[in-house]
């Protein structure tokens, strides 16, 4: 199968398929005080070029600063925000990745193994739409960062 277009068109969508996977997790009432945290970030093939067909050009993994290259310069506010990829939703909502500003997710936090398994949803799509990472690349990477945070590599 061919990587997806521009456009994302095709069936079945596999953008439509992130928003599905998306719409199940818990919800996060986000204070935006998290910027220290954003990067470097695990994304699948899917989401890489999702966010790459948004800014107009290759999106790397990190900047020069350490952090997420698509957080704004002037506010440290992501800018893609309503496309963030599935490990920025996942920060805060799984048990294993908490948020030290008291964001609590809703109704419930997730477990790391539920965490690493919607890992794994998402990458089969990647997948599936064409990108040639698998499973393991995606779940792999997620536990050496959730390890790391488990361990306070990221504590201030």
């Amino acid at each position: 199968m061919s990587r997806v277009s521009q456009t994302g068109m095709g069936a079945p969508n596999p953008y439509a398929e992130l928003e599905e996977i998306y719409a199940k997790l818990p919800k996060l009432s986000c204070k935006g005080l998290c910027q220290e945290s954003c990067g470097p970030i695990i994304v699948s093939g899917l989401e890489k070029r999702r966010l790459e067909n948004r800014v107009g050009g290759e999106v790397g993994t990190v900047c020069s600063r350490n952090l997420c290259p698509l957080l704004s310069r002037n506010s440290e506010k992501c800018t893609v925000y309503h496309i963030r990829p599935l490990i920025c939703r996942l920060w805060g909502a799984v048990e294993s990745m908490p948020c030290k500003f008291g964001c609590v997710p809703e109704p419930r936090y997730l477990t790391h193994r539920e965490g690493l398994e919607w890992l794994g949803r998402v990458a089969g799509i990647s997948r599936k739409a064409g990108f040639p990472e698998g499973l393991s690349t995606v779940r792999d990477a997620a536990e050496i960062a959730m390890k790391l945070v488990r361990a306070g590599a990221f504590d201030g």
